[in-house]
């Protein structure tokens, strides 16, 4: 358990590469309470915040430094991951990053470690390590050197990423066409130099904008400044046959600065305050206002008949009686419709109550025509009556013949005598 808490809970000083001098006598330095530690090493942190804060100065200082020895360099920067804290230090720093991934560039060449006696038993282990040692360090001089001199002659681009535990070092080869001389850099620089002002202004608008929007403002009294802002504003909706009254000049006619304004502003008199508000009313008054019946326009009007009573009066007399002749000659033609549309409905009705009468007397009249025409079709003896006493006697024998017999109900059934062969000869 022992063991396991030294391994996850504290941190080996050996891995980090900040001067660790004070760290030896640390009372959180497990090397000095701990009697289970061995020798060899630095020993284990066991206060994470300490180490982490000597870890990231350690880095920011290395960080300067490789910025300070190439003013062409440029630090590379996370587009997804998150910065850790000596990477967010040196960015707040002002210094230029760009997000650019690592296995698009070369690394530059790491510095071999020095061998330490302590670490070897045998003398010539130790001799043999110092022999490749002496190898490598100056293959890693020659490497760093050709690598200065093509940085010198703009044919690459040096690139530094702050990691966890060290600086690392990075470069890319530049195309001929992309290389740039001193003179072309330096105003490259400067041109970033003025945009980074820009964008610093930019960004304090956008802040305070917000603040203004979010914050709820003090209810305390209207300060000067604050009635020259609000002057300077209201100077925009200037008439120009006012701008001698506040002292512009022909000039100025044609353009009126803001700082012109600012001047104006700091200096008026009460006469050329009310002329700035009333033009800033007028302006605001007539503004998109089309009659005089909304309220906007209400306003307008009752601004125009306090000031120029008698021409407003005079517009308005003249369109009410110009209209109002109008909306005369409209009444009339609206009473002639009316008349005329009371007129149609009277005719629509009598039209329909005669239809109304025809259709009643229609049945009779088709009665009377069947009737006639049953009397025109009947023989002439039925239907020709006799004159006088030729009618009576006619009428009487009518009578006689209508009386049926007595017999007349019965059906008589007479026998044919059977034919006789002579007889019918005879006959023929």
């Amino acid at each position: 358990m022992e063991g396991k808490i030294r391994n996850c809970y504290t941190n080996n000083l050996d891995n980090y590469s900040f001067d660790k001098t004070k760290c030896l006598k640390c009372i959180h330095n497990s090397s000095n309470f701990d009697l289970f530690a061995e020798g060899g090493g630095s020993g284990k942190c066991t206060n994470k915040k300490c180490l982490s804060d000597k870890q990231t100065a350690y880095l920011v200082e290395q960080a300067q430094a490789v910025a300070l020895a190439d003013s062409k360099l440029t630090f590379i920067g996370e587009q997804y991951s998150h910065d850790n804290e000596a990477t967010q230090i040196i960015k707040k720093g002002g210094y230029e990053f760009k997000n650019v991934q690592t296995y698009n560039l070369n690394s530059y060449p790491t510095a071999p470690t020095e061998p330490q006696a302590s670490e070897y038993k045998k003398p010539e282990d130790y001799d043999k390590a110092q022999e490749k040692y002496g190898k490598q360090q100056e293959r890693y001089e020659k490497e760093s050197q050709e690598l200065e001199t093509l940085k010198e002659q703009g044919k690459i681009r040096v690139y530094a990423k702050i990691g966890d535990s060290n600086v690392r070092m990075y470069y890319k080869e530049v195309a001929t066409k992309d290389t740039k001389t001193n003179e072309q850099l330096i105003s490259d620089l400067k041109a970033k130099k003025v945009r980074n002002t820009e964008i610093a202004k930019e960004k304090t608008a956008g802040d305070i904008k917000e603040l203004l929007r979010t914050d709820e403002l003090p209810k305390s009294e209207f300060t000067p400044a604050e009635e020259q802002a609000m002057y300077f504003f209201m100077l925009d909706k200037l008439r120009r046959s006012h701008y001698k009254t506040i002292g512009l000049k022909e000039n100025d006619y044609y353009g009126l600065t803001d700082e012109k304004k600012q001047e104006i502003v700091a200096n008026l008199t009460e006469e050329q305050k009310t002329v700035i508000r009333r033009d800033y009313l007028y302006s605001h008054l007539t503004e998109r206002t089309n009659t005089v019946s909304g309220v906007q326009g209400g306003m307008m009007l009752a601004f125009a008949t306090q000031h120029l009573p008698e021409k407003t009066a005079t517009i308005e007399a003249q369109y009410t009686e110009e209209y109002g002749k109008k909306n005369a000659r409209l009444d009339e033609r609206i009473a002639g419709l009316k008349e005329a549309e009371k007129k149609a409905k009277a005719d629509a009705k009598a039209k329909k109550a005669e239809q109304t009468t025809k259709t009643e007397k229609a049945p009779k009249t088709a009665e009377k025509a069947v009737k006639k025409e049953a009397n025109t079709t009947a023989p002439k003896s039925e239907t020709t009556k006799p004159k006088g006493k030729e009618q009576s006697k006619a009428t009487q024998s009518e009578k006689k013949e209508a009386k049926p017999t007595p017999q007349a109900d019965k059906v008589l059934i007479v026998g044919v005598p059977k034919a006789q062969p002579q007889a019918d000869a005879v006959a023929v």
